[in-house]
């Protein structure tokens, strides 16, 4: 047993029936480490994972109800700080941070600055811009600061930084309380922000305890030196794995016991790695439950969910699956894809063969895609929005032709023949038409309306997507979800292809994990 986990079994052994909170980053960790105490042996009770900000949503989430204030998360706050540089800039209000065009990257960096500063407890009014280097900078980021302040405080909304020192305040004020004997395990290698570190120590006073995990030989955590050798009165490792904390210090490592805990192999390129993994997972018989694979990016993810699939594992992610893997992150790429295609046919046609999409149904029957596909490619649309109503007159067309054959030899076979195209055909303009008139169209200026692009995209994404699994059911409600809530506080307009990428962006950031624990007192954590 590694000493992280020792050191959990010497409290819950001394505090067997107190509410014990460890704090951890997530309640995935969280709850893998209760997992890995179980196995180890150890019994417990009322041991809970937790984080600073759910413990923050415990104190204020009544406060919160109360007042009808929403919490926002991640890419909202990003929505937020971008609305509000709009309006400065359209004020002419900043003097630092002028564009010539649309920048994300330019409102992510200050969405990220304005968030440290926001995690440190700093306001807007004590933030002087002489502070910064350039004190023109220094001016916006005050003016940002305030401006993102206000929006908050009249739009009754509130991120994660507000929560925190909003749970500060009622505590102080004796207004909410937790658990008055609830002890509160805090992992030394956690790095916390200055309110989730006064959060902790307010509630926690003299019921704090420090653990601490093994040491890893050679390497200096964050305001650490590192430690080289092995402390005299500490035991020798007892098996190989107990030998990984030298991994930086091979050198200066114990003698190899030779038990077989610890095998090292190396493959070229991360697909090789991941099948040699389950090689090895399943020539041992080895459980999927009692295995956890470490990796060093997420670049593995897709590779061991294509791997996992294929083969028939079940196979969870602790960062959940991303949204460009499941079926309506595929339908939404596709979409983007023919938006910025100019709705070429062409693109259409590989959207609906995916298998990802189902059209409308009309008159108890649904369009095939293989059958709309064939309609498309006689429809001599091409591309352009406008030109889907040929689909429209193809089937005009072909009733006329239909009632020609009446008094033809052998007409009657060419008639219904006809007749099923034109059917076809309108149909497949039924269920086109309403997906067109949900995308907006472009101004005098060549731009789009940003909110109207995401509403739109979320109500086609609700009625065509075909979800496949749980993840699927669980993707296409998060998307749509993120859709409309990154249009909801955009009221600017943006050329189609900054617009496009926003939407990519979106999707690109989406993970989903339907298994995964999830913090019962936060019904806002994505």
């Amino acid at each position: 047993m590694n000493h992280l986990l020792s050191s959990l079994k010497e409290v819950c052994e001394k505090y067997p029936l107190q509410e014990k909170i460890l704090i951890v980053p997530g309640y995935g960790q969280g709850h893998e480490l209760c997992e890995s105490l179980a196995r180890s042996g150890t019994k417990w009770v009322n041991l809970h994972p937790g984080t600073a900000a759910g413990l923050a949503h415990q104190i204020a989430g009544e406060y919160l109800a109360e007042k009808e204030i929403t919490l926002l998360t991640g890419l909202l706050t990003t929505a937020v700080v971008e609305e509000v540089f709009q309006h400065l800039e359209e004020q002419k209000a900043l003097r630092y941070f002028i564009r010539e065009s649309s920048s994300p990257g330019l409102i992510r960096a200050i969405a990220s600055s304005i968030n440290e500063l926001r995690y440190c407890g700093v306001v807007a009014k004590a933030l002087p811009p002489d502070s910064f280097v350039s004190k023109d900078k220094g001016h916006d980021m005050a003016a940002l600061l305030k401006a993102y302040e206000q929006y908050l405080e009249d739009y009754k909304y509130i991120d994660t930084p507000g929560l925190l020192t909003l749970a500060l305040n009622l505590l102080s004020s004796k207004k909410s309380a937790l658990g008055t004997d609830t002890v509160y395990l805090l992992p030394s290698f956690l790095q916390l922000s200055p309110l989730e570190d006064q959060l902790i120590k307010s509630l926690a006073q003299d019921r704090l305890i420090v653990i601490h995990p093994d040491p890893v030989y050679g390497l200096a955590g964050p305001g650490i030196k590192p430690q080289y050798f092995l402390p005299e009165n500490a035991a020798a490792p007892a098996s190989d794995v107990e030998r990984l904390p030298w991994l930086y210090q091979v050198g200066q490592s114990p003698e190899p016991v030779g038990d077989g805990s610890l095998s090292c192999f190396h493959s070229y390129g991360l697909t090789n790695e991941a099948r040699e993994i389950l090689r090895r997972v399943m020539a041992g018989g080895t459980p999927l439950d009692s295995v956890t694979v470490a990796y060093t990016n997420s670049g593995y993810i897709p590779v061991f969910y294509t791997l996992a699939r294929r083969l028939g594992l079940n196979m969870t992610f602790e960062e959940g699956i991303p949204g460009s893997l499941t079926g309506p992150g595929r339908v939404l790429q596709g979409l983007v894809d023919w938006i910025r295609n100019d709705y070429s046919v062409s693109v259409l046609k590989v959207l609906l063969l995916s298998g990802d999409v189902r059209l409308q149904r009309e008159k108890d029957t649904i369009l095939t895609s293989a059958a709309a596909a064939r309609v498309l490619s006689r429809s001599g649309i091409g591309w352009g929005r406008d030109r889907y109503v040929l689909l429209q007159r193809m089937s005009e067309t072909l009733k006329e032709k239909a009632a020609e054959e009446f008094d033809e030899e052998g007409g009657d076979s060419r008639r219904e023949r006809y007749l099923s195209q034109s059917a076809l055909a309108e149909q497949l303009y039924n269920a086109i038409n309403p997906l067109l008139s949900n995308l907006p169209v472009m101004d005098n200026q060549g731009k789009i309306s940003f909110r109207e692009l995401t509403a739109g995209l979320a109500y086609i994404l609700s009625e065509i997507t075909r979800p496949f699994s749980e993840i699927d059911a669980a993707a296409l409600k998060g998307l749509i979800n993120d859709l409309v809530q990154a249009g909801q506080f955009a009221s600017f307009n943006l050329e189609t292809d900054e617009a496009l990428e926003r939407v990519e962006n979106i999707r690109q950031g989406c993970f989903f994990n339907f298994n995964v624990p999830r913090d019962k007192h936060n019904p806002n954590q994505g």
